[in-house]
């Protein structure tokens, strides 16, 4: 099992994306991915109660986060980087 490493996380804010640091965390970056994909999955299932918490919870901000993790999902991970550098 791969550990993650700092690497680019997509943030989007006032429809613009930037790169922010990510910390360490003890699982690798696909499982990373599954859990924040299931956490958001599970606030659009329980969004009314979300956004009775926190008015920000609407369909479109859910959505929103939903996209940003496909398009980290897809960003090359630390190996696929490496390569890259070293045959450049």
């Amino acid at each position: 099992m791969r550990k993650v490493t700092p690497t680019p996380q997509i943030c989007i804010r006032n429809q613009k994306q930037k790169i922010m640091a990510k910390q360490n965390y003890n699982c690798s970056e696909q499982e990373l991915y599954t859990i924040c994909e299931t956490g958001w999955n599970s606030c659009k299932q329980y969004l009314i109660r979300f956004t009775s918490f926190k008015a920000k919870y609407v369909l479109l901000f859910v959505d929103g986060k939903l996209a940003a993790i496909k398009v980290a999902r897809e960003l090359p991970d630390e190996q696929q980087r490496n390569a890259a550098y070293e045959t450049a």
